[in-house]
């Protein structure tokens, strides 16, 4: 898309708008360059689920062959971030017209630094929540209400460090000359000073993203209910009355909604591209506001004020 359309200053409204409007109108483009990856995606994911569901025979296999059973699932696991980062690099290389090897190349170091950050911040949060429950548990013992202020000051710390990460991991995918941890301080601060602007902008995408996600869902669920449901009839003694073909239906029907799912979400990141551009755009015009500012003539009655220099 063109730049002029991603840099420019708007509202958080506006940027759920444009998200839209670039989705609608470009979703077969959208289609035709991510369908291939999310597709091995959602096949690896459907089989993920579909060997996890608790199963005598799945779990006689697993004790019987444990280390096949661990290998399998770590390769499934390993094939969802392989794919998953192969559809995330081509969604990108529509936003900003980037060649997609750079893109994909781009999505990794994104993926691995990712999971770096993810660990430093989660041994942050727990480090705190272990100092404040060794210091306040004589007091939450009688006062419960303790535990939920600190829970509350934890998960609300937890979201202060995460959200400012979505600028930077968005100006990172979408600018060729920014290495990550050089200029990592820097853009996180940035980010930290819009952090309510990125808040109630990923809050209320957050939450259109979950009505659209409970209707497409509805299938999977029905299915993965009704199969718990008759699980604990056979418990119980009761014969299973699920058909012989529900493994078959049970994986079919996951990949379709994982399928469709994941362009619900996809919108998520397409907020991010427009967030990340109207955040650029207001810096380039506070900039520009104080370049004006310093180069702005000392106007004629400021003249007339200053005294002549005396030559004696």
């Amino acid at each position: 898309m063109e730049k002029e359309m991603l840099y420019k200053s708007r509202s958080f409204s506006s940027c759920i708008l444009a998200a839209y409007q670039l989705m609608s109108k470009n979703l077969r483009n959208i289609l035709k360059a991510t369908w291939l990856p999310v597709l091995i995606y959602v096949f690896i994911l459907a089989s993920f689920l579909l060997i996890n569901l608790p199963n005598e025979e799945v779990v006689a296999m697993g004790i019987a062959h444990f280390a096949l059973y661990i290998g399998v699932l770590a390769s499934c696991l390993l094939g969802l971030i392989v794919t998953g980062i192969w559809a995330l690099s081509r969604l990108m290389s529509i936003l900003n017209e980037d060649p997609r090897r750079w893109n994909f190349m781009r999505a990794v170091w994104l993926t691995l630094n990712s999971i770096v950050i993810t660990l430093v911040i989660t041994a942050v949060v727990v480090a705190v929540a272990k100092l404040a429950g060794g210091y306040l548990a004589p007091y939450m013992q009688n006062h419960f209400w303790l535990f939920l202020c600190m829970a509350f000051f934890i998960v609300l710390l937890a979201v202060v460090l995460l959200l400012p990460l979505n600028y930077v991991f968005m100006k990172y995918l979408n600018e060729r000359d920014m290495r990550f941890w050089h200029d990592f301080l820097p853009s996180y601060r940035i980010g930290l000073r819009r952090t309510s602007f990125i808040f109630i902008t990923l809050f209320i995408t957050g939450l259109i993203v979950l009505i659209l996600a409970t209707i497409v869902m509805l299938p999977y669920l029905t299915l993965t209910s009704a199969y718990y449901t008759s699980l604990m009839g056979h418990i119980l003694g009761d014969a299973s009355d699920l058909p012989g073909y529900f493994p078959v239906l049970y994986f079919i029907t996951t990949a379709v909604v994982y399928f469709l799912l994941w362009y619900v979400t996809a919108f998520i990141i397409v907020v991010i591209f427009f967030m990340y551009g109207s955040i650029e755009k207001r810096r380039e015009e506070q900039r520009a506001i104080r370049l004006e500012e310093q180069q702005a003539p000392i106007p004629e009655s400021e003249l007339n004020d200053i005294p002549p220099i005396s030559l004696q």
